[in-house]
């Protein structure tokens, strides 16, 4: 345990005095007097950094310091093509150790904790609306296996169709049945959110998918109009289905109805 509280304290020392030294005198000079020299004691310095153990054992927040690690060695891997593997080695190391804590949660509630932790904000409580902070900076730093990791994926699976049990299980026709109610259903989902957004109801339209499902069908309905809005519909209708009387009030229509104004090439013509 000595040795390694030493350790430890090497460690923070390399942490704090060698990353501000990139642009300090002594960088320089270093990099100008040997350069190969200065360049093997970054990926050391580095591989002190990135070493699983040390980094449980000497941050506080573990996740947080491993994609920034993993951030900074993807820099270095730009800026020193010829140490490239070397970094990626590293880098990947810092990927695997950040993944390998998601396997250490148990419960859905313990992965909520840890992926809706937030050290600037105040202490998530299971029940709130989740953020899933440490999420976004995985995303934000680009932690792909971190964000791929089944136990992340199926915690954002049962967040999507939350409100709709048993939906995934659904064969396809069960599934396309129920996205169909929930399209046609939509004028009266938000109605009943605008006139009471905390019933029952106007909870259920909060739900992701279900907002989803509803915004695409309004979308569309709205295309839909627009399309026979420009076909003008109601004239072919009514060509199509109407009576004699409808028919002649058409025509009158048609005989009284302005057209658009000429264009430029038109009055060109």
């Amino acid at each position: 345990p000595e040795s390694i509280k030493n350790k430890v304290k090497i460690v923070l020392i390399i942490k704090n005095g060698y990353r501000c030294r990139c642009g300090c005198d002594d960088c320089v000079v270093s990099s100008e007097q040997d350069s190969l020299r200065h360049s093997q004691s970054r990926i050391n310095a580095y591989r002190a950094l990135t070493s699983p153990s040390l980094i449980a054992l000497s941050s506080r927040d573990p996740l947080l310091t491993a994609f920034e690690l993993s951030w900074e060695l993807r820099r270095l891997t730009k800026m020193e093509t010829e140490f490239r593997a070397e970094y990626n080695e590293m880098r990947a190391q810092c990927q695997t150790f950040a993944t390998s804590l998601l396997d250490h949660a148990r419960t859905s509630n313990e992965l909520e904790v840890m992926l809706n932790h937030n050290p600037d904000g105040e202490t998530w409580e299971p029940g709130e609306r989740q953020t899933l902070e440490r999420l976004k900076l995985a995303i934000k730093y680009k932690q792909k296996q971190f964000v791929a990791h089944p136990n992340v994926q199926q915690l954002l699976a049962a967040i999507w169709y939350q409100g709709l049990p048993g939906f995934r299980r659904k064969s396809m026709v069960g599934q396309m049945f129920e996205v169909g109610k929930l399209g046609a259903l939509f004028p009266v989902y938000s109605s009943i959110y605008m006139m009471a957004p905390t019933s029952k109801m106007g909870m259920f339209m909060k739900k992701p998918f279900v907002k989803f499902i509803c915004h695409s069908s309004s979308y569309a309905f709205f295309l839909s109009l627009l399309g026979a809005a420009s076909q003008r519909i109601e004239f072919i209708l009514i060509d199509l289905f109407g009576t004699d009387w409808m028919r002649d009030i058409l025509a009158e229509w048609k005989r009284k109805e302005r057209g658009a104004f000429p264009g430029l090439v038109e009055s060109s013509v």
